[in-house]
């Protein structure tokens, strides 16, 4: 299948967003490794995975905010992770994941990426 069709079939799937952390020294081609990583598990779970929120340390929450107002705005149903690492513990009140989940009615799938170098 030539590439042209399928980025055409792709993009009939629902749309889900994506959020890591960028942790220090993590390289360029591991974050590109890594938002790789996430598209293919949004594929095989039926989406077509859009922007991957790319959180800096020095930023934070930057990112993860810009993200949530997206999902919000466009009402998109689900957001990919590498690892619950990234959003935090949805039982503590100040975690992310905890803010996401009043916040939004998107759903979290987790890829479980802990071999990559950015989880």
């Amino acid at each position: 299948m030539n590439d042209r069709r399928a980025d055409v079939i792709q993009s009939a799937y629902p749309l889900a967003l994506g959020y890591m952390r960028r942790y220090p020294l993590t390289r360029v081609d591991e974050v590109a490794r890594t938002q790789e990583a996430l598209a293919s598990y949004a594929r095989r779970n039926g989406l077509t995975l859009g922007t991957v929120h790319v959180e800096d340390l020095l930023t934070d929450p930057q990112a993860f905010l810009e993200m949530v107002a997206a999902i919000n705005l466009f009402e998109i149903p689900a957001v990919v992770i590498p690892t619950a690492a990234h959003l935090g513990d949805p039982v503590v009140p100040e975690s992310k994941r905890a803010y996401f989940d009043r916040e939004t009615k998107a759903r979290v799938l987790v890829a479980d990426l802990s071999r990559s170098p950015v989880t």
